[in-house]
């Protein structure tokens, strides 16, 4: 049996990662709540998409500025799958530009899609 690439899910807190892993893998698997910071740890689940099978993986908001241990740590986890996956789809926040520096960062580990929003698609 073939190994499933690694397909990851990075970005900023409560920016809809989460909402759109669910969506992906077809099942409530991610907790998705209005506030920032419920997902901490990374999240597996297989997932297919137009006949292609792939391992989807949440991870917790990154909060580059933060010098918080918790969401260090959280950063720490989604800098880790980041470089391990074979694709990084990245869900900057709109309020928020995205950060040159840590989308070049990611691009480094892998190939990197930067998503405008779960509602919106891929960009």
């Amino acid at each position: 049996m073939a190994v499933k690439p690694i397909i990851a899910v990075v970005g900023r807190p409560n920016v809809g990662k989460s909402t759109f892993f669910n969506k992906m893998v077809g099942a409530r698997v991610s907790i998705v709540q209005d506030s920032p910071g419920v997902t901490r740890d990374r999240v597996y689940a297989d997932a297919s998409w137009q006949n292609y099978e792939f391992t989807l993986v949440d991870t917790g908001g990154i909060d580059p500025y933060s010098d918080d241990p918790l969401l260090r740590q959280m950063r720490r986890q989604a800098e880790i799958i980041a470089f391990c996956a074979s694709v990084t789809i990245s869900f900057p926040s709109p309020r928020q530009p995205v950060l040159k520096q840590k989308t070049n960062r990611l691009r480094a580990y892998t190939h990197t899609l930067v998503a405008d929003s779960p509602q919106t698609g891929i960009v």
